[in-house]
């Protein structure tokens, strides 16, 4: 039988001076907080929370077990 893996920390990464993503983002990290998840944020994404630290893109993959890439 196949094992898997439960997905706990999940990476946010978002394209640089777009603020089209805001709502979305917010909501998505909502969502995920909502199921408990810990969620790393890049630096980029992070300038839409005031509580939570931007990380270097590199930093935040090697920590993630799940990452989602919005803006291309």
């Amino acid at each position: 039988m196949a094992k898997t893996s439960t997905i706990n920390t999940v990476g946010i990464i978002t394209k640089r001076k777009n603020h089209a993503h805001e709502e979305l983002i917010k909501k998505l990290v909502d969502y995920l907080k909502k199921k408990k998840k810990t969620i790393i944020l890049d630096n980029n994404s992070s300038n839409f929370f005031e509580k939570l630290e931007g990380h270097k893109k590199e930093d935040l993959l090697k920590k993630s077990d799940l990452a989602i890439v919005m803006g291309g």
